[in-house]
């Protein structure tokens, strides 16, 4: 048997714990709210799937990324993801904030119009770039790590590792 351990991995800008959903071959496993977890996998090949569940009305909308793992059942898979979004949510927490502040602080004249149109743009094209990488969202790294190479110390710093691109469902 495998062990797979899952890890997020944040950005400078920390997060609240939100509940993740991990699907192995379409199949809800369970969720993570932590920074990591762990299970065992027989030999196979796998598609992992990472979910942040959103919903707006009815329409789901949640953001997610998958994962073609394949594994001999003596090994030790880690699969580390993490937001592509770092800049753009750096930005936009910067545009909330100047939002925020327009509130207490008047602006004359031409310049706060000038200062709406912008921030409402920058709104409008993040979010239409979250909603065409929403299938996309998270990157996704997997190493393989021999069990020999486990027992001696070494972890997941090894010079050997397997790498997988993620691929989006079809």
């Amino acid at each position: 048997m495998s062990e797979l351990i899952i890890r997020h991995r944040q950005g400078v800008i920390k997060t609240a714990a939100l509940p993740y959903f991990i699907y192995i071959n379409g199949q809800l496993i369970g969720y993570m709210r932590g920074d990591e977890i762990r299970g065992s996998l027989p030999a196979g090949r796998y598609l992992v799937e990472i979910r942040l569940p959103l919903r707006l009305l009815r329409w789901d909308v949640s953001l997610s990324a998958c994962a073609q793992l394949e594994t001999d059942g003596h090994e030790t898979l880690t699969l580390i993801f993490r937001d592509r979004e770092r800049w753009w949510d750096l930005l936009f927490t910067v545009d909330l904030i100047f939002y925020l502040f327009s509130f207490f602080v008047t602006i004359p004249s031409p310049w706060n119009v000038v200062c709406h149109v912008l921030s409402d743009g920058f709104f409008l094209v993040w979010l239409v770039r979250l909603w065409r990488i929403r299938r996309n969202y998270f990157k996704i790294d997997v190493r393989a790590t021999p069990f020999s190479l486990m027992e001696k110390g070494h972890g997941a710093r090894m010079p050997f590792k397997r790498k997988y691109r993620h691929r989006a469902r079809q």
